[in-house]
């Protein structure tokens, strides 16, 4: 997974910053100890009685420090942020990338995050690309996900999204990454794209 992420995936993305002549850096969360990470349990409850699964070398953020991503902002370079994080014993563990990535945009309390999905947004009915939900609040999510408006992969990104917003965001939006207007109108809040999360 390492390999994978911070190998091929991190220098593909530092490579395509480089090319558009930015300076780009490619790191993961235990550089500078941006993130330290604490091991996830998969918790199930059945007949009253809960159960705790052991997920291996998974992990969700437990701490941030943002000092070298400010350092390097600073002097004009990109951070690329690899989801990849040790615990405070040296242990590492991959962490869901949508939940990383809301985790250090709450805590960096930025203007905007932004996530990316396939299609155009949270729908109401998946089979009709005019139910898009425009805005909804971080308090509606849960009664979204019991009704199934959100599900399957929607979980973490509207999950991210809460994250990002209830740590200090001031908004999180799920786009289409598939259509690169989109992607470049993110920070125009003229535009209504996608779902905005508050």
């Amino acid at each position: 997974m390492e390999m994978a992420l911070k190998g091929r995936v991190n220098g593909q993305v530092v490579n395509i910053i480089n090319k558009l002549g930015h300076t780009a850096v490619g790191l993961s969360g235990r550089d500078g100890k941006i993130v330290t990470a604490r091991r996830l349990y998969h918790e199930q409850q059945v007949n009253g009685v809960v159960t705790r699964t052991d997920l291996g070398q998974v992990g969700i953020v437990d701490k941030i420090d943002p000092d070298l991503i400010y350092l390097l902002l600073d002097k004009g370079y990109v951070p690329v942020i690899t989801c990849i994080a040790n615990d405070e014993a040296g242990n590492s563990y991959n962490i869901n990338a949508d939940l990383f990535a809301g985790s250090l945009a709450g805590h960096l309390q930025a203007h905007i995050f932004g996530v990316l999905t396939d299609v155009d947004g949270l729908l109401r009915d998946i089979n009709n690309p005019d139910s898009l939900l425009q805005e909804i609040a971080v308090d509606d999510i849960e009664q979204f996900v019991e009704e199934g408006v959100i599900k399957g992969g929607m979980i973490p990104k509207t999950d991210a999204c809460r994250l990002a917003v209830e740590n200090g965001a001031a908004r999180s939006v799920i786009i289409n990454g598939k259509r690169p207007e989109q992607i470049l109108s993110l920070t125009d809040e003229k535009q209504s794209l996608g779902t905005t999360i508050k």
